[in-house]
């Protein structure tokens, strides 16, 4: 009787580890998944960084260009200021 007690007890306690060996698995699973997620989303934050990059380059470069432009008009600028404020001390002069 106590052996057959004994061979229940086995029973049930394989069935409880095969129970749990199925809930580690599913955990493994629903890990997997979600690291496949994570993985996904890294490579996609990583693409778009890589686009963010190229579009901040490109920026940069617009402003460089603009940059240069500002400088050659200001010289512009300052050279008609010259010529404007020679013509105003000849006028004074001249009179």
């Amino acid at each position: 009787m106590a052996e057959v007690k004994l061979q229940l007890e086995n029973i049930a306690l394989t069935k409880r580890s095969q129970e749990t060996s199925e809930k580690q698995l599913d955990v493994s699973n629903e890990a997997n998944e979600l690291t496949k997620k994570l993985l996904l989303s890294n490579e996609q934050a990583g693409k778009q960084s890589e686009e963010n990059a190229r579009l901040m380059n490109s920026a940069t470069e617009e402003l460089a260009k603009s940059t240069k432009s500002l400088k050659w008009a200001t010289w512009a600028l300052v050279g008609f200021t010259v010529v404007q404020a020679l013509i105003a001390l000849a006028a004074l002069f001249k009179k």
